[in-house]
């Protein structure tokens, strides 16, 4: 027996949200979506894995990398661009 705990799942002409409580499907059905992360296993259930009484903590997100700079420490800098000078007039 699980339980949803995000999302929603359609099992036999009805759908199946956190907030409606466990629910029984084939083993295999319930082995999937606990391994997605979207369910977990209820205690006491009859179709609970043995030795299992929750679900894992969903898999995180792998954290991205930021893009590597091309010259590190090296801030752009605010001056003029290379036909103007300081004193040119603004028009």
């Amino acid at each position: 027996m699980i339980e949803m705990i995000c999302g929603a799942y359609g099992a036999k002409g009805r759908l199946v949200r956190p907030t409606d409580g466990p629910f029984s499907l084939s083993t295999e059905e319930e082995k999937r979506l606990v391994g997605r992360g979207v369910a977990r296993y209820v205690t006491g259930g009859l179709s609970e894995p043995e030795g299992k009484a929750e679900s894992p903590e969903p898999p995180q997100p792998e954290m991205k990398k930021p893009p590597k700079q091309k010259n590190p420490g090296k801030e752009k800098s605010e001056e003029a661009p290379p036909n103007l000078s300081p004193e040119d007039p603004v028009t």
